[in-house]
């Protein structure tokens, strides 16, 4: 793979010339809460040799098909894609921690054709999960302990993704739409997890449910199961995968962890896999 350093628009957008795309069952879509493990896993599919996958590059689940079309035309072809990279100029495994994320073209080669093509994106395909159900494409869809997930949106170094501005004169547009009746930011935060787990676990068709833990800490046979489910061969080399569930990582998850048991709300969905 080659890269350019020019930073590049993060969406392709559909011209005045261009028409719809009939969704093809080579393509599959990776979403799920946000700091499961999606860009990791959108990164170890896009090192088979026969599968790639784009991180949060296209949002609009309309055109998804049309996307899917075009990119997989441009890969074969040898023309560039954008992706996400990070400074040293490989894929990124996590959006937030990694250093020099940017948007960049490539060029994607030692790929088998047909080639299957990936698109991931989290919190706005959930929103709109049943339209890409629709589309009947096979989705992918990551869970991690409310508990750590949690305390993930609470590090300091993740402080501007939108699950950290739940609250105030910082509140994200994205929680419009919730109707809070609690002016505590950890209860806001657990009610937007039960939100999106109840998500994930109400869709029964074309999805495979993948525990973030099962992830970092069964990586081979995780991964197996989930190149299974796509039908695309198992990469030879993976990125080196460190359990983020860890004291170390999260010094505050013990009072994470109490405060979450004091809250009074709904009882907590940890998201079995299927």
């Amino acid at each position: 793979m080659k890269w350019s350093d020019k930073n590049v628009r993060p969406r392709w957008v559909l011209e005045k010339d261009e028409t719809l795309t009939l969704p093809s069952d080579l393509d599959y879509v990776i979403t799920g809460i946000p700091r499961s493990g999606t860009s990791l896993m959108s990164t170890i599919l896009s090192l088979s040799e026969d599968s790639f996958c784009f991180n949060e590059i296209h949002y609009k689940v309309s055109t998804l098909p049309l996307f899917f079309s075009e990119m997989r035309k441009r890969i074969e072809t040898g023309l560039p894609v954008i992706n996400k990279i990070n400074k040293i100029g490989t894929l990124v495994t996590d959006t937030q921690r990694e250093i020099g994320v940017k948007y960049s073209h490539m060029h994607v080669g030692n790929k088998s054709f047909p080639l299957k093509i990936g698109s991931k994106v989290n919190v706005p395909y959930l929103n709109n999960i049943n339209q890409i159900a629709k589309l009947d494409y096979k989705i992918v869809a990551m869970i991690r302990n409310p508990e750590y997930t949690l305390a993930s949106w609470n590090d300091a170094k993740v402080s501007n993704i939108p699950e950290a501005n739940v609250d105030g004169v910082t509140q994200h547009n994205r929680w419009e739409m919730f109707s809070f009746s609690t002016e505590s930011k950890l209860e806001r935060q657990l009610i937007i997890w039960e939100h999106y787990a109840n998500i994930i676990n109400s869709i029964s068709s074309n999805i495979l449910i993948v525990n973030y833990e099962s992830l970092v800490q069964k990586p081979i046979d995780t991964i197996s199961k989930v190149c299974d489910f796509l039908a695309i061969k198992e990469p030879q080399t993976i990125p080196e995968i460190v359990d983020g569930n860890s004291i170390d990582k999260y010094p505050s998850i013990n009072e994470i962890i109490n405060q979450i048991s004091e809250i009074k709300s709904s009882k907590l969905i940890l998201g079995n896999e299927k």
